[in-house]
């Protein structure tokens, strides 16, 4: 590069870092053997080049302002070039008549040759696929941009069809080749700052504009454009690209060049990796600096890089929907992932992912093993980011009344949504789906619910009426041990919460219940408060529910539990803060009971490592720790 005097600033062109790095990449591989290499490894199968139409409408979705013209000013002069140009050729075929009728194509009419049969003339057909592309490739009329001198581009040349005759043909992994070189020659411009500038101002600034200029021209020819990191990612697509377009669970295979289905399990299988390191000319080391330089990249130009983790697991067909930077950058990922790819199978030797350094990784902060349990690992993600969609809270009811009026108290009596903090509220469909079969199943489908539910993060509170066998399992239930975390019990006592009679006879007045069960008959029957201290003196806990039947006995058809509790419940809304004590506390151990749930959802966090869990687990949170039997 020329020197600077002294007492000018030295500007580093921004292309110089990445093409003397590409340059010491690939000492040995010349622009000539590249296109041979690609050829020959059928490199166009997955990342097919692009068009210079399609790769200027491919750059723009990620954020660099160009266009086909500009893409053409840029190679014209050398600051940009695309990866191959094509030049198809006027051909004359002969043709043979089959007894179908059909004609077809036998050969090339060559020159000189004497052929007296029907002729198809036109322009050389255009495929990137291998037969085709060597074919090109022999006759010269395909060749890389740095064997030969600048051929103006011939963009108005059309075949019958309406198809191009002179191509420019781009890798999409130049994009990021093009944003630095381009970057260079863009400057921004604040019309506002010369609202006070007069002629002799504006000769200044086009003074200062040319000799900008002719510097940077001077850096860019000095240092001459080199493709040779967008040729590495582009001899590694076929083979490692699909793995690349993953959300963690899946990859996507896709063939770009034709209709016939390509084997890419087979091309993978036959995919020697040593051999094709020793073909591009290059080292493991080299290979480890490419992706470490593409980390960088990435990392720098991602908007979304504090979130790449999470960006992991999205959807393909979402990520596709990113614009700008954050789409650039989802690029450079890929292309680093497949060199990390190729470097691991050549060395069994798995680099750090972009978001790991040599101080940190994800297993440092999950816990060891984790990211190789793709499930545990997005839980620890969605933990994180507080985004995981379980309950932090399952509050088991006895029956679709409880389950309709107490998310009612919650919301609009407490203010507080279940939705909002986390509760599911889930019945139990009566208390014999709690008890079991006697000598079978002496704690129910319960204990299992409960085990697995705090062995996840999420506590389970179950509010039940002490009915027929409820209180004695209740008190096996507060005794049990955890079978999955044997260390523990299987749930705190207060978390099986049961009414001393009923809910009913626990939380309302005679009076209230006598007038709730007048309204639920409409007035057919006429309850009175002595009714109802007579039923709540006869209360046998293994006789069922004396409300039901003094309504039976009184109106010759069954009570609606959920009817009745939805009168009850309506009553304690309407009341409204006159239900609360100064300290803002439920009058009715109802209402503080839920207080305490909510409470309870409110303070569950999930763990975000597998230390967090184990820690949760020994607090006593979800059962008193007991020592081993």
């Amino acid at each position: 590069m020329a020197q600077t005097s002294r007492s000018s600033s030295t500007r580093r062109c921004p292309g110089e870092r990445i093409t003397g790095y590409a340059t010491g990449c690939f000492p040995s591989l010349a622009p000539a053997d590249r296109i041979r290499f690609l050829i020959q490894h059928d490199c166009f199968e997955i990342c097919a080049l692009l068009a210079a139409d399609d790769f200027a409408s491919y750059a723009k979705e990620r954020g660099i302002d160009t266009d086909v013209k500009r893409l053409e000013r840029l190679d014209r002069l050398g600051i940009f070039r695309p990866m191959m140009r094509v030049r198809r050729p006027w051909i004359r075929e002969k043709q043979e008549q089959r007894p179908n009728g059909h004609m077809e194509t036998i050969g090339l009419l060559a020159e000189g040759e004497e052929w007296n049969g029907p002729l198809r003339e036109g322009h050389a057909r255009f495929a990137q696929e291998r037969e085709t592309l060597e074919w090109y490739r022999e006759n010269g009329h395909l060749w890389h941009p740095a064997e030969r001198p600048y051929l103006p581009w011939e963009k108005r040349s059309r075949d019958e069809p309406h198809r191009p005759v002179d191509l420019a043909l781009y890798s999409r992994f130049q994009v990021q080749d093009l944003a630095r070189r381009q970057d260079l020659f863009t400057q921004e411009i604040h019309l506002d700052a010369f609202a006070e500038t007069d002629a002799e101002g504006f000769r200044k600034l086009a003074e200062n504009l040319d000799q900008m200029l002719k510097r940077d021209l001077d850096c860019v020819r000095t240092v001459p454009y080199d493709d040779a990191v967008a040729f590495l990612a582009q001899a590694l697509a076929s083979r490692y690209f699909p793995q690349t377009q993953t959300d963690r669970r899946t990859i996507s295979v896709r063939s770009s060049i034709g209709f016939d289905p390509w084997d890419w399990w087979k091309y993978a299988g036959s995919w020697a990796a040593s051999a094709i390191l020793s073909e591009l000319g290059t080292t493991a080391e080299a290979v480890r600096l490419f992706v470490s330089h593409l980390q960088t990249t990435a990392r720098y130009a991602d908007p979304l890089a504090a979130w790449y983790d999470l960006v992991c697991f999205v959807a393909l067909d979402e990520r596709e929907r990113l614009r700008g930077d954050a789409k650039r950058a989802q690029d450079l990922y890929a292309m680093e992932h497949m060199g990390r790819l190729f470097y691991a199978e050549l060395t069994g030797t798995a680099l750090s992912p972009p978001d790991e350094g040599q101080t940190w990784t994800r297993d440092s902060l999950y816990g060891p093993g984790i990211t190789n349990d793709t499930l545990a690992h997005l839980e620890c993600i969605a933990n994180q980011y507080h985004l995981n969609p379980r309950p932090r809270l399952l509050l088991v009811v006895e029956g679709p009344g409880e389950a309709e009026q107490f998310p009612r108290i919650l919301a609009e009596l407490l203010g507080q949504r279940p939705a909002v903090l986390g509760i599911e509220v889930r019945t139990l469909g009566g208390v014999g789906e709690f008890t079991g079969r006697r000598n079978q199943d002496p704690y129910g489908a319960l204990e299992k619910l409960i085990d697995d539910h705090h062995h996840r993060g999420t506590p389970v509170v179950i509010v039940l009426d002490s009915e027929n066998d409820v209180p004695r399992v209740a008190k096996r239930l507060r005794g049990a041990r955890s079978r999955l975390n044997p260390s523990r019990a299987l749930t705190r006592p207060e978390y099986v919460h049961l009414w001393e009679r009923s809910i009913e006879f626990d939380n309302f007045s005679h009076a209230e219940i006598a007038e709730a069960l007048s309204v639920v008959a409409e007035r057919r029957a006429q309850f009175a408060e002595e009714e109802i201290e007579e039923a709540m003196a006869a209360y046998d806990e293994r006789k069922g529910d004396p409300l039901a039947a003094l309504y039976s006995a009184r109106l010759n058809y069954g009570l609606s539990k959920p009817d009745l509790l939805r009168v009850l419940v309506s009553r304690v809304i309407a009341a409204g803060a006159t239900e609360l004590d100064e300290k803002g506390d439920g009058k009715r151990p109802l209402v503080r009971l839920l207080q305490r749930v909510a409470g309870l959802a409110a303070g569950n966090t999930f763990p975000i490592t597998r230390k967090c869990w184990e820690n949760n687990q020994a607090s006593g949170y979800f059962g008193a720790i007991e020592p081993d039997p």
